[in-house]
């Protein structure tokens, strides 16, 4: 049994790995059904994201463009799962790219996001109360670890992302050699995408592909 696991395991990162990095000598047929799963998945999540877009005061291009970037995110590296954890995933990659876009013009809102998400409070702009929502949303769709790493992932990443956005001046000494790759590994979201793999319905526990987990996040930090 464990040798089957490990068998899956290794078949799905293969998947992934495939997947997440197209070339010169990839089918085209595969190509064409990535299309067609992307522009389904981006018919289900442009209305949400249109929404939020608008109330920013940018124009619906910015959202059609946000909307076909984060659905082929989702129909393509993350094609072994359902469709509904695809158009998570694909929600999931709109709000955290435009979060990030938001916060360089509202630092505050980024600032505050922990501690709102934490005591339940409304976040000041919808990109923020939908990725709130999705972050609960997780414990239904990956096991109790997975959705865990989710939500600490992704209030880690917004934390950074603010942390950027006001350090633009800070000067980095030449001693702090390690300090690029840590400030990466906290603004990537690579934990949560490296978890996005692995569905509830698959594993209810992670025994059997947890110590892969250091190298996909590697991989996706990497990759982005």
């Amino acid at each position: 049994d464990a040798m089957n696991n490990q068998k899956e395991v290794k078949e799905i990162l293969r998947d992934y790995l495939k997947r997440s990095v197209t070339t010169t000598k990839t089918d085209d047929f595969y190509l064409v059904k990535v299309h067609e799963r992307s522009a389904k998945l981006f018919q289900r999540i442009v209305g949400t994201v249109s929404d939020f877009v608008e109330d920013v005061g940018d124009n619906l291009e910015v959202a059609k463009k946000l909307s076909t970037v984060a659905a082929d995110m989702g129909g393509t590296a993350y094609a072994h799962t359902s469709s509904a954890h695809q158009e998570y995933i694909a929600l999931y990659t709109a709000c955290v790219v435009y979060a990030d876009d938001v916060g360089s013009r509202h630092f505050e809102a980024l600032a505050q996001f922990s501690h709102r998400f934490s005591t339940g409070e409304e976040h000041p702009f919808p990109v923020l109360n939908v990725l709130a929502s999705l972050m609960k949303q997780s414990y239904d769709l990956w096991p109790k670890m997975g959705a865990d790493a989710i939500v600490s992932s992704t209030l880690m990443g917004i934390a950074a992302r603010h942390l950027e956005c006001t350090s633009n001046d800070m000067t980095i000494i030449r001693q702090a050699t390690w300090w690029p790759n840590y400030f990466r590994n906290r603004t990537g979201f690579a934990t949560a995408y490296a978890h996005f793999n692995f569905m509830k319905s698959w594993r209810s526990t992670p025994d059997s592909y947890m110590q892969s987990l250091p190298y996909l996040e590697f991989f996706i930090n990497s990759c982005k």
